[in-house]
């Protein structure tokens, strides 16, 4: 009997995974197709009418690999600014990725591989760090104050640097 349903559960497993993937991959584009309006709702709509876009990006964030980090972080570095609490929730619930994501944040948003966004790239530091800052005097939940000053922290170090 149990030889006849290992088969099965596998099916079911595997089938779950694939639709999974594919999931993923749907968010992924409706991002790269609606980066521009993303971009904009996220920094003049309040929270609550945008909370479908934060939940979908920080489920990209998290299903994230390399190259679909750097296309998600700046939007979610938007999201934090603008939506600091509602973004750091998210992030926060885990901690294990948001501490992978920012040992990569240096390379993988703050680097200029173009040659031609270098005054962008830190202008958008400032605005992070600035937020941060702000955000922190306003008495954040415990939860999320250590998040927060650590994303800070990192912010600070950071060099935004050119590949030529």
């Amino acid at each position: 009997m149990n030889k006849k349903i290992f088969p099965i559960i596998l099916l079911l497993f595997s089938t779950s995974a694939f639709s999974y993937g594919i999931h993923t991959n749907l968010n992924l584009e409706w991002m790269k197709e609606n980066h521009r309006l993303i971009e904009m709702d996220l920094k003049n709509r309040k929270t609550n009418e945008i909370i479908k876009d934060l939940n979908t990006l920080t489920n990209i964030w998290i299903e994230r690999d390399g190259a679909v980090s750097g296309e998600v972080s700046p939007l979610l570095i938007i999201a934090i600014e603008k939506h600091t609490d509602f973004t750091l929730s998210i992030l926060s619930s885990h901690p294990r990725s948001f501490n992978k994501w920012l040992n990569e944040l240096e390379g993988i948003v703050f680097t200029d591989f173009n040659g031609d966004q270098k005054e962008k790239l830190l202008k958008m530091k400032k605005s992070l760090s600035d937020s941060l800052v702000i955000y922190l005097q306003s008495e954040p939940s415990e939860s999320l104050k250590p998040f927060a000053l650590e994303l800070l922290k990192k912010t600070n170090e950071i060099s935004v640097s050119q590949i030529n």
